[in-house]
């Protein structure tokens, strides 16, 4: 039910962006300009999802900012921010010398120990991650770390995101020992600066949980899942969609288990948030498909029968192909179940077919 991926809990791109312009705009001496002009309209155009044209107007803001003097902030943030929007394309060849560039800049716009240049040298790591390049990924990080740690201190609140982020790092590479301590320490400063009872003390506990369940320890998930999911009825409530992510990995811990009693519940509810809150989530089949396992398991054949269609019928209205494709084999699986040889046959030559057939381009 778990898998060893972590999400990744760098600033979005259009938090950094935000950011960004709010530094710019508040320096002394700041005017009405071109450089504004294309920037504002860049970010305006990442956040509705037009990536062509958020590009086309980074790249005409950076025109206009080449034309400032080396150490002005808006240069630095102007190349940064088109670095951080070439990452999110994927295009890491060209998000990489920017990266670079970005953080000669900033150094001399803020210092080498400002903890912008502890974001930006974190996200180049991010992009070396991605490439699959380990060894540079985690020198970037810890570079990011020890500047955090200089520029903020031990026990500043703020340290808890690059400790996370540094610990989904080495998660993410299997390297659990290095992991937990960061994890561990993430979570003791955020219990000691916000409270026991904040909404992200409950986030960093079910993330840790999730980080023993890959491993297996689930004496130790459990414990965490119980006390996130207390947090987060209180705040953000019983029905956002933080508390059914929750729900639905603490159903997993359960079905991991062979308790699929208590897996089912928390399914069910997960399952009804998230079409509560966002009826397009492509999770929503991903739950339909655990919680008709976890039916199969327990013999409601007839509800799990339903809950199969359902996940289907959605899959293919998404027309996500691997999806569809992995939800059959359950179903092809909850037929055998039942003796149902001819049925299950047919799932079988329908899966043939869905990996003989490209998968739409995105």
């Amino acid at each position: 039910m778990f898998d060893n991926s972590f999400p990744r809990r760098g600033t979005l791109l259009a938090a950094i962006l935000a950011q960004s312009l709010v530094l710019v705009l508040s320096s002394p001496g700041f005017c009405a300009s071109k450089w504004d002009g294309f920037s504002k309209a860049g970010e305006a155009a990442y956040a509705s999802g037009n990536y062509a044209e958020a590009e086309k107007n980074f790249v005409a803001a950076l025109k206009e900012a080449e034309k400032f003097e080396e150490k002005d902030k808006r240069l630095a943030s102007t190349v940064y921010n088109l670095a951080l929007l070439y990452q999110v394309l994927e295009k890491y060849d060209q998000a990489e010398p920017l990266y670079k560039r970005a953080l000669g800049l900033m150094e001399k716009a803020y210092g080498v120990d400002h903890e912008k240049v502890a974001r930006a040298l974190e996200d180049l790591g991010d992009c070396y991650k991605a490439e699959e390049d380990e060894k540079q990924a985690e020198e970037y990080y810890l570079k990011a770390m020890a500047i955090y740690e200089k520029a903020l201190g031990d026990e500043n609140a703020e340290m808890a995101q690059p400790l996370n982020r540094l610990a989904d790092f080495y998660a993410d590479q299997d390297n659990y020992a290095k992991a937990e301590p960061l994890y561990l320490r993430s979570l003791d400063i955020s219990k000691k600066k916000l409270g026991e009872s904040h909404q992200q003390v409950g986030q960093d506990m079910a993330h840790l949980a999730e980080f023993y369940c890959v491993q297996g320890k689930y004496k130790q998930g459990e414990p965490l899942f119980k006390k996130a999911l207390s947090i987060s009825e209180k705040t953000p409530g019983p029905d956002a969609p933080e508390t059914g992510k929750i729900l639905n990995n603490f159903g997993g811990l359960y079905y991991d288990q062979g308790e699929y009693d208590r897996a089912e519940p928390l399914f069910r509810r997960a399952m009804s948030i998230a079409e509560k809150t966002n009826p397009d989530d492509p999770e929503i089949p991903m739950i339909m498909v655990s919680l008709g396992d976890v039916l199969d398991m327990q013999g409601k054949f007839d509800d799990a029968d339903k809950t199969y269609k359902s996940a289907i019928s959605t899959l293919e209205k998404q027309e996500d192909q691997g999806g569809l494709i992995a939800c059959l084999k359950n179903y092809q699986k909850h037929l055998n179940m039942q003796n149902k040889k001819d049925e299950a046959d047919k799932v079988g030559k329908r899966i043939k077919e869905l990996k003989a057939k490209p998968a739409a381009a995105n």
